[in-house]
């Protein structure tokens, strides 16, 4: 590739030179030429890189050459324009027909690029460790000592990350880093990840732990996935109820219930009804004073104004509280009447009470 970059370089300089000199015609002139230049310089060294003489040179068709050298000149003008997942690609291609160096070395190249550190720097091993002898060319040596080098680099940059897990048999737990599983083995040493965000999951029978983690290029981080059996609440023992005249303890506190239910609906209800009764009174000596005055059902005086709106709310209050009464006094019944004598009459006391424009109930149950 070093022949390529020169031969741009100084064909950049000759139109720099000429271009004052020339049309603006002359100029395009040059840029063509310019162009083919490079990619005839370009398509010489990997001409050149595919060209081996080692013991493990396979012996290929023409053909297959001749396609693993355009896909490889494809590749390193979309390297060269900032394109490195197409370039990759075709690196690939060109590695599925050739096997060299060269090759894997773009290949490690594009995919430190695009960011898959992890990818590159099997693809670094993998290019260093090719085998050479002494007949191997120039491009593959160099393949392979930049290989080397780049591999100490990017290694650095890779992020680690140690997954520990604690549970009562960690080797059965199911781990599991962005849904990929990672086995008990592979937990063993420090995994190498690429920079970015993950999601470790761990699962052992109902009881399951999830955690988010950010790795930094070349940082080190210690997970701890813990996983054990949820502690048993205990539980103070509660007393049991004493059991009276034989009966058992869930029905007397069911019948208790009912029967204190039974003596707060009859209590809502006479206290409606009486409630409706002294407002149904206070309604009857207003309607007096209005049919006094003059006032009929359909016409009343400006000065009647505020007794009549009066009549009108005490008039609903009064059939309100009749109806909450008759509801009260039925559903007490109700109650009472599916009640044990006995348990109605235990412990119940009530108490009616009235005053002037009032009415209410008191008791204990």
């Amino acid at each position: 590739m070093d022949s390529s970059r020169k031969t741009t370089v100084a064909l950049h300089r000759k139109s720099e030179q000429t271009g004052a000199r020339h049309s603006p015609r002359a100029v395009l002139k040059w840029h063509s030429t310019l162009l083919r230049a490079a990619c005839f310089a370009a398509k010489l060294a990997i001409i050149t890189q595919l060209t081996s003489t080692t013991a493990d040179a396979q012996e290929l068709e023409p053909e297959a050459r001749q396609h693993a050298i355009e896909f490889a000149t494809f590749g390193d003008a979309l390297y060269r324009a900032g394109d490195y997942a197409a370039a990759l690609e075709q690196f690939t291609h060109a590695s599925e027909r050739v096997t060299a160096p060269t090759l894997m070395l773009r290949q490690a190249e594009c995919l430190e690029k695009l960011g898959r550190l992890v990818e590159s720097v099997a693809m670094y091993r993998k290019a260093a460790a090719y085998p050479l002898d002494e007949n191997a060319t120039e491009p593959f040596r160099v393949a392979v000592e930049s290989a080397k080098a780049q591999l100490s680099v990017t290694q650095t940059h890779l992020a680690h990350l140690d997954l520990i897990v604690q549970a009562p048999e960690p080797d059965r737990v199911l781990v599991t880093l962005n849904e990929f599983p990672v086995s008990a083995p592979q937990r063993q040493e420090a995994l190498e990840l690429d920079p970015g965000q993950y999601r470790v999951k761990a699962v052992a029978g109902d009881s399951a732990v999830s955690e988010a983690v950010t790795l930094e290029q070349g940082s080190r981080r210690q997970l701890i996935l813990r996983l054990f059996p949820a502690p048993v609440a205990t539980q103070a023992p509660t007393p049991k109820p004493r059991v009276t005249n034989g009966s058992a303890p869930s029905k007397r506190v069911n019948t208790s219930l009912q029967s204190t239910l039974g003596w707060v609906s009859v209590g809502v209800g006479t206290a409606s009804v009486l409630a409706g009764v002294a407002t149904g009174i206070e309604v009857f000596h207003l309607k007096h004073d209005l049919d006094k005055q003059g006032c009929s059902e359909t016409r009343c005086g400006p000065s009647l104004r505020d007794d009549v709106l009066k009549y009108n709310s005490l008039r609903t209050v009064s059939s309100l509280a009749f109806a909450v009464g008759g509801v009260g006094l039925a559903v007490g019944g109700a109650l009472f009447y599916f009640t044990p004598h006995a348990e109605r009459s235990a412990n119940a006391r009530v108490a009616v009470l009235v005053g002037a424009g009032s009415a209410g109930i008191a008791g204990s149950f």
